[in-house]
C-alpha cells in the first residue's frame, strides 16, 4: 500500500502472484493496530487479518495530519501524494 501497486498483464491477469514479488509493510514499519475479539453465537473464523485492512486508511489519515493534503488512491508513492 505504501510501496508497489497490483498490477495487470495484458490479459488481465495479476502480476504479482504471491508476497515475494510485491512490496509490502514490514513488521517494524507497521502502524499500531488494536483489535478487539467480540463474543458472537456465529461459526468462528479467522481473527489473524482483521487489523490489516485498515492501514492503509490510518496512514493516509496521518499523511493528511501531518502535510494537509488529502490522499484518495494507494499507493502511496509521490505521483499519488
Amino acid at each position: 500500500m505504501l510501496y508497489d501497486a497490483i498490477t495487470l498483464s495484458e490479459g488481465g491477469y495479476v502480476e504479482q502472484s504471491n508476497f515475494d514479488r510485491y512490496r509490502s509493510l514490514r513488521i517494524n514499519e507497521m502502524p499500531d493496530v488494536e483489535v478487539s475479539v467480540i463474543q458472537s453465537t456465529e461459526a468462528p473464523t479467522g481473527v489473524g487479518e482483521p487489523g490489516t485492512p485498515p492501514s492503509g486508511p490510518a496512514i493516509a489519515n496521518a499523511w493528511r495530519r501531518l502535510t494537509g493534503r488529502s490522499v484518495y488512491r494507494l499507493p502511496l508513492v509521490p505521483i499519488n501524494v
